[in-house]
């Protein structure tokens, strides 16, 4: 009779583990009928790997957390609530680091990822609603600058096919470190963005190319995280400096990236607690910074500048890695933080030196 019960009591708790409490959720990210991960209201999350032979598993998101084994074989652990919005999460399952096959994946990190959205309370401007929808186009198209065929993502408005005589301004839409031309209409809601605020009004009607900006020049070192520099084919505006003076490179860091990582979303400005970091990316000769770690000012909307002296006159690019601190996981794994990247012209000085 005892043996029974042990029995009985053990399936019971399979039963029990198999399906997650009626309030967590699904999230919308998983593939369908996949129960797991799921999201509590207050932004907890359960994650469920099915590993019987592992000795250990773990989930990298946020600040990471271990999994339990249970007695129905699986694995499960339910996290401390996470920052609301997009999170890139990965499994380590015995030191293998693998995506989770309930879910669909996302390029971030500089890898295909798992991926779990929790509820943002200001989901409403990124949401699909009954408004004129444009398009986004996968464009392939051949790149005398890298000498090879390139995959570009690129928004068209609303009635863009039939209003062939209208013209429209360009947005040029860079994604994330580690991330690729998806990136801004899979995990950032782009189109439905624009949609829907075209159709209340609060912004012109604009075609978007979302290029991927890991790209370089035949012989160069093509490896995710060295390809950063170049533009294919539409190249910015060059600053210039006069070579041993000072110029000032500045940006602006107001609108922030999307809570829990990926792309940033176009939302109510915000400055978020960020830290960031002036550096050469490529040039001729040495940069110096009179301040490679100035500080943001909320005050002005995100503004931070620099001076910067250039040794010799040449073609450089500056990088700004800026490091967003808020939140749980703030500045770890694939979590958060972006780069910008400034094309500077040195011209010799009057003298000639």
């Amino acid at each position: 009779m005892k043996e029974i019960l042990a029995v009985l009591a053990l399936l019971a708790s399979g039963v029990c583990c198999a399906q997650p409490p009626a309030d967590c959720k699904p999230s919308s990210l998983n593939i369908p009928g996949a129960p797991y991960p799921c999201v509590f209201p207050d932004h907890r999350a359960i994650f469920r790997v099915d590993a019987p032979d592992a000795q250990k598993v773990r989930v990298r998101v946020g600040a990471g957390f271990d999994l339990a084994k249970q007695p129905d074989g699986l694995w499960y652990v339910t996290t401390t609530p996470l920052v609301e919005g997009f999170h890139y999460y990965l499994l380590q399952v015995d030191g293998a680091t693998i995506s989770d096959p309930a879910t669909g994946t996302y390029f971030g990190g500089g890898s295909w990822s798992s991926a779990i959205e929790i509820p943002a309370s200001d989901a409403d401007f990124y949401s699909h609603k009954q408004v004129p929808h444009g398009l986004v186009r996968d464009e392939w198209y051949f790149s005398t600058v890298t000498q090879n065929w390139r995959r570009a993502m690129i928004y068209t408005p609303p009635g863009y096919d039939t209003n062939t005589k209208m013209r429209y301004p360009v947005l040029y839409l860079l994604h994330g470190w580690g991330e690729n031309e998806l990136g801004w209409t899979f995990q950032g809601h782009v189109d439905q963005i624009m949609d829907n605020m075209i159709a209340v009004g609060k912004t012109k009607p604009m075609i978007i190319v979302m290029d991927n900006l890991n790209a370089v020049k035949p012989g160069e070192d093509g490896s995710i995280y060295n390809a950063r520099g170049v533009l294919t084919q539409a190249v910015p505006q060059a600053r210039t400096a006069q070579m041993g003076a000072p110029g000032v490179p500045g940006v602006n860091i107001g609108s922030a990236p999307r809570p829990g990582g990926g792309p940033a979303a176009a939302g109510p400005p915000r400055v978020p607690p960020v830290s960031v970091t002036w550096s050469m990316f490529r040039g001729p000769g040495p940069v110096t910074f009179d301040n490679p770690r100035p500080a943001v000012s909320a005050a002005e909307d995100g503004k931070t500048t620099a001076a910067a002296t250039f040794s010799v006159p040449g073609e450089y690019i500056l990088r700004l890695q800026a490091n967003d601190q808020s939140g749980d996981g703030g500045g770890g794994f694939q979590c958060c933080w972006t780069n910008v990247h400034v094309r500077v012209i040195v011209k010799p000085s009057s003298g000639g030196q």
